[in-house]
């Protein structure tokens, strides 16, 4: 998607950033690779170059790894970001709404506009010889805006174009914040297919391959960080939203809209309490699944922390930073997470051990 307009379908048709579930079996992966991405830290791997041959473990459909591996090489940019942009964007292709225009007019395996498209449209011409003799969106003529093929290859192109190169460095997660919207608003997204990128490839490089980890910070200055970056995001609230590990934005129940008033159905992707509980502890690099606000009151140690705790009960779970109360709540935009007062009475204290 393009920078000009993303920033405000984040809010209007947050259908448009393919925020899908991945399946729970990577949650074993989640937990055993640990990536914290701090903006200002990421400069640190920017020499990591990239792989070659792309697998397919963790998830990636074997028909497109030969695709991301074409585009990458042609546009010099990362394999794994490109196949966490279509999971992110729409499910590897398998959304169905991904194939019809959303309320921006964004469409296609990486949600392109039209007007952003035109110019991209003939990036697959490098790569032609290269094109598999079947996968499963076939368009023609090529340079279609539905094609698998041609869409991998205009990501790539658009990707390079915003600066992007083939490591998973400052660069390649600049042109993340750019290709998902405007910052502040795009950057929670960006890093969460940073993430993604680095998780894919950490599963599928070989032992002579070079594998990119991300930098340790002190936990609590992550933590506020990713909590200042996901509230300016202003993701909504959506019962059930983000239950998948790792956590991310996703259909719900009902959501909650831009003026604060429910919506049924699936028009919107947010995240309920535990899941905003869960996409912070994930992206700050704790190591934990995803988990619902009952599981929380037997999570890390018991009793409040110093720095930062976790107030749970079977109906709620928010976090306390710095004596700041982080979390879903109707004072928030759209009732997503972000900093607003809760209280405290019948609710169950836990803390990281350290904090």
């Amino acid at each position: 998607m393009d920078a000009a307009t993303a920033g405000q379908i984040i809010l209007s048709d947050p259908r448009a950033r393919r925020l899908a579930a991945r399946a729970a079996a990577i949650a074993a992966a989640v937990i055993a690779i640990p990536v914290v991405l701090l903006l200002a830290l990421v400069v640190a791997i920017s020499t990591s170059s990239s792989p070659g041959t792309v697998g397919s473990a963790d998830g990636i459909p074997a028909v497109y790894a030969p695709m991301y591996e074409a585009a990458a090489s042609a546009y010099h940019v990362n394999p794994y970001v490109l196949a966490a942009l279509h999971e992110t964007e729409s499910d590897y292709s398998r959304d169905p709404s991904a194939f019809a225009p959303n309320s921006a007019g964004a469409i296609g395996p990486m949600q392109f506009l039209p007007a952003t498209w035109a110019g991209f449209a003939n990036a697959y011409r490098p790569i032609a010889a290269q094109r598999p003799s079947s996968y499963p969106h076939v368009c023609a003529p090529h340079g279609c805006i539905t094609d698998d093929y041609d869409s991998i290859a205009a990501a790539a192109d658009y990707l390079h174009q915003l600066g992007a190169d083939g490591g998973l460095d400052q660069r390649t997660l600049n042109a993340l914040i750019s290709y998902k919207g405007t910052p502040p608003a795009s950057i929670p997204y960006a890093r969460q297919t940073f993430t993604l990128a680095q998780q894919l490839q950490a599963a599928n490089v070989t032992s002579t391959g070079s594998v990119v980890q991300a930098p340790s910070g002190p936990l609590e200055a992550r933590l506020v960080t990713v909590a200042e970056e996901i509230a300016a995001a202003q993701i909504p609230y959506c019962y059930g939203g983000g239950h998948t590990t790792p956590a991310r934005p996703s259909h719900g129940t009902y959501c909650h809209s831009a003026s604060n008033q429910f919506v049924s159905g699936t028009a919107y992707e947010g995240l309920d309490c535990s899941g905003a509980v869960s996409m912070l502890l994930q992206v700050s690099g704790v190591n934990t699944p995803t988990l619902d606000s009952t599981a929380f009151m037997s999570f890390g140690d018991a009793g409040p922390g110093q720095q930062f705790t976790i107030w749970a009960n079977p109906a709620h779970v928010f976090v306390s930073i710095d004596g700041r109360d982080w979390g879903t709540s109707d004072a928030n935009p759209s009732g997503g997470p972000g900093w607003a007062p809760h209280t405290t009475v019948g609710f169950t204290p836990r803390h990281l051990p350290g904090l």
